[in-house]
C-alpha cells in the first residue's frame, strides 16, 4: 500500500500512527479495503492540488478523513454493532376462572341394571372458581387451582345427559333430585362436613397431539389423594380454555358403594371427572 507524496516530516507522522485518536477508530472501522481506497482517493487529492504535497501532517490527516468520509461515512459515524436478535418469549400470564363459562362435571354409571328405571347420571357444577398460571413457551411452570361448593352440583342440567353421551331417556325431576339427595349425604359426598371439593396442581408437562397432562392433589370428602388429568389446552383473544378429563376412585375418598332400591342397581366405584373451564386475565 503506497502513501501519497508528502513531506518527509509528514510521511514520518503517518508510520508512527501518530493519528488522532477518532481518526485511528475510523481507519478500523473502515476496514483495509477502505483504507486503501481513501489513500487512494487521497493521493487523487494530491495530484490535483499539488501544492498540498509540501503541507502540514495535519493538513494530511484532514485531507485522508475527508477521503473516508465520502467512502465509508457510515462506518464513521457509528459505532460497531453486534447482532443481538432474540427470539420472542411468552411469558406467564395468570388468569382467573369465569364461572359462567365453565362446568366441571363427574359421571356416576351403574355398575349393573337389574330394573328398567335405572339411569347413569351427569353431577355438575357451574360455580367453579380459582387461578390459573399458563406459560404457553414452557409448560412445566403451569399451575391450576381450582374449587365448588358441594351444595352447587346438580343433577343432569340442561343438555348434559346428551352432551355426554349417557343413554337415551331423562329421569324425572323426583327422580333427580332424589339422587342428589343420596350423593350429598354421609356415606358419599358428605356435603355438611365437606363444603368444597378442589384440585391444585403440582405439576405439568406436554404430551403428544396436543394434550398436557396435569399431576395434582384432588381434596374430595376431606381426603386428598393424587390424580393424573389429560387436558387440551387452548389461548384465543386472550382466553384461556382447558377441556379434558379424569378419573377417581370413591373408595379411595372414604366413600361406601352406593346402591338404590335394596341392592337393586348399584353404581361404579369409578368417578369420571370432566372438566371445562374458561379464565380470563
Amino acid at each position: 500500500m503506497r502513501l501519497w507524496h508528502v513531506s518527509p516530516f509528514t510521511k514520518e507522522f503517518f508510520l508512527r500512527k501518530k493519528l488522532p485518536k477518532h481518526l485511528t477508530l475510523r481507519l478500523l472501522r473502515c476496514g483495509q479495503s477502505g483504507l486503501e481506497s481513501a489513500i487512494s482517493h487521497a493521493n487523487s487529492l494530491v495530484e490535483v492540488f499539488p501544492m498540498t504535497k509540501t503541507l502540514s501532517a495535519l493538513t494530511t490527516v484532514f485531507t485522508l478523513s475527508l477521503a473516508m468520509t465520502w467512502l465509508c461515512p457510515t462506518t464513521l459515524a457509528q459505532k460497531p454493532t453486534v447482532a443481538t436478535s432474540r427470539a420472542k418469549t411468552t411469558g406467564s400470564i395468570a388468569y382467573t376462572i369465569q364461572a359462567k363459562q365453565s362446568q366441571i362435571a363427574f359421571l356416576w354409571k351403574l355398575e349393573e341394571r337389574l330394573i328398567p328405571a335405572a339411569y347413569d347420571h351427569v353431577v355438575q357444577t357451574d360455580q367453579p372458581t380459582g387461578t390459573i398460571i399458563w406459560n404457553a413457551g414452557d409448560v412445566g411452570k403451569c399451575k391450576l387451582n381450582l374449587s365448588f361448593p358441594v351444595n352447587s352440583l346438580q343433577v343432569d342440567p340442561g343438555d348434559s345427559r346428551a352432551k355426554y353421551r349417557l343413554k337415551k331417556g331423562m329421569p324425572t325431576e323426583k327422580e333427580k333430585a332424589a339422587f342428589r339427595r343420596k350423593i350429598l349425604r354421609k356415606p358419599q359426598l358428605y356435603a355438611k362436613r365437606f363444603p368444597t371439593i378442589s384440585f391444585v396442581s403440582e405439576s405439568c408437562e406436554q404430551r403428544a397431539n396436543g394434550w398436557t397432562r396435569v399431576n395434582g392433589a384432588l381434596t374430595l370428602r376431606g381426603v386428598t389423594k393424587r390424580v393424573k388429568a389429560d387436558l387440551r389446552i387452548t389461548t384465543q383473544d386472550g382466553a384461556f380454555q382447558a377441556q379434558g378429563r379424569f378419573r377417581a376412585n370413591r373408595l379411595d375418598f372414604s366413600m361406601l358403594k352406593l346402591t338404590f332400591s335394596t341392592g337393586a342397581f348399584t353404581y361404579r366405584d369409578e368417578l369420571d371427572f370432566r372438566i371445562n373451564v374458561v379464565a380470563t386475565p
